[in-house]
């Protein structure tokens, strides 16, 4: 009967190391902001006077398994000029239920991270006026 009862304290023990342990580990590896992946992409454009859009670039980023942001919209501080248009799926379907479970079940998870995919269309018809004089010419 003591051998039991020593038995049980010690397995509380461990398990209770294991929680504190594990409580640790989850508080110090939690990512605050999402960490952006550099990619390098390069695309030709043709634009011409009314139009210049640069489609179906995706952007990788990851965050923390709980954290539930989602990106809505991004700024170049660059050129402010450009127009971004953001969406969490690759159909630009984003509002019907089905496309969004789809979505969900796509990203990539990694212990207690998450790799997340954006995909998003550049508008650079107001960018630069300069483009359009040297198509002038």
């Amino acid at each position: 009967m003591e051998l039991n009862k020593k038995i049980l304290h010690i397995g509380f023990l461990l398990i209770g190391i294991s929680l504190v342990f594990t409580i640790t580990f989850v508080s110090v590896y939690k990512l605050e902001n999402p960490v952006f992946l550099k990619m390098f992409i390069q695309k030709s454009i043709y634009p011409d006077e009314d139009f210049a859009l640069l489609e179906s670039f995706e952007l990788k980023y990851i965050t923390s398994i709980s954290d539930n942001r989602k990106i809505v919209n991004m700024e170049f501080k660059e050129k402010p000029d450009i127009e971004v248009t953001v969406s969490n799926d690759s159909l630009g379907y984003g509002d019907m239920p089905f496309f969004n479970d789809i979505n969900k079940q796509s990203e990539n998870k990694y212990g207690i991270y998450v790799v997340n995919t954006i995909y998003f269309n550049m508008n650079l018809k107001n960018i630069d006026k300069k483009l359009k004089r040297y198509n002038n010419i």
